[in-house]
């Protein structure tokens, strides 16, 4: 309503159509945060933006200075940021490292080598104009990296809530002593969160270059904090055990329609960066409040009802 007031032009096909395609890239980096989020045990991804950048960076450059084909480019990226998503899972699982560190470690890493590979400079020249096509093709009124995004995201959905996998994830979330007991391998679970969520980075990595035409190393700053805000304003608890693809989708593109409005309304980049942060923290604290709020409600529920019987 309040974009539809700025502009009239917020409510168009080709208006909303944008908001999609510029919303891909974090809305793939959402959906890998959800599945990690969801497997529980402190688990987050702190490493998406590094990783976004190094994957960059791998692609822009073998498509700048080597020629490769457009397959073997988007390959490579989803190659090298799955081996960090498995770093880890590895570092989770099998290390047996808080999520926090585990990430944190990788972020730095992943940075480095991002910096290393082409002296700290970016690669914004000799991309084919071919690779265009990756963000240049238009199905109906809908860029092709929105469509991805999208059956990315019904995919994870569809991972989550109908499948083995996606119910032990949920079990591991919600209890993992519980799930221990009932024979769920709690370790392979949660590192294939972790990789999943690095082979939709590496996704979102391509087309971040064809869109830009251009490897940052530098790039990806923030987006692991966009990405859980996403996730969290979707309902996907930070505690584990509890959300979905599809209510990520909406979180995605609620974050996306904010981002648009703003820029619509002609409002300062920087002050931009501040209404952000400030969402990002409303979506954390909102949820957390209301679930502790909700545990306060059937404590009290519980008592009551003791009481009832005790009469």
């Amino acid at each position: 309503i309040i974009g539809a007031c700025l502009s009239p032009a917020f409510l168009t096909i080709s208006n909303l159509a944008d908001v999609l395609q510029l919303s891909a890239e974090n809305g793939l980096l959402a959906a890998g945060m959800t599945l990690v989020l969801i497997s529980g045990g402190g688990g987050v991804d702190l490493s998406v933006g590094t990783n976004f950048a190094l994957g960059s960076m791998a692609v822009a450059m073998t498509q700048a200075y080597y020629g490769w084909p457009i397959w073997a480019s988007v390959l490579l990226g989803i190659a090298v940021s799955l081996v960090i998503g498995a770093a880890n899972g590895i570092l989770v699982t099998k290390g047996k490292l808080q999520p926090f560190v585990a990430t944190l470690v990788m972020m730095m890493i992943s940075r480095a080598a991002a910096l290393l590979i082409n002296d700290g400079k970016p690669v914004s020249t000799g991309i084919p104009a071919d690779f265009k096509v990756i963000s240049g093709t238009k199905i109906g009124a809908f860029a092709l990296p929105a469509i991805i995004w999208i059956v990315a995201v019904v995919i994870v959905h569809f991972l989550i809530t109908r499948s083995k996998y996606g119910r032990n994830l949920v079990a591991i979330g919600g209890n993992e002593e519980a799930a221990m007991y009932t024979g769920i391998n709690v370790n392979k679970v949660r590192f294939w969160a972790y990789a999943i969520c690095g082979i939709l980075v590496g996704i979102a990595c391509s087309i971040s270059v064809s869109r830009l035409m251009i490897g940052e190393p530098r790039g990806g700053a923030g987006y692991e904090m966009l990405a859980i805000a996403a996730a969290v304003m979707g309902g996907v608890s930070m505690n584990g055990g509890k959300g979905n693809g599809i209510a990520t989708l909406f979180g995605v593109i609620a974050l996306g329609v904010i981002q648009n409005m703003m820029n619509v309304a002609g409002i300062n980049m920087h002050l931009q960066d501040v209404v952000e942060g400030v969402i990002v923290f409303l979506a954390v604290l909102v949820p957390m409040f209301s679930e502790k709020l909700a545990e306060k409600a059937e404590r009290r529920a519980l008592m009551a009802a003791r009481q009832t019987n005790n009469q």
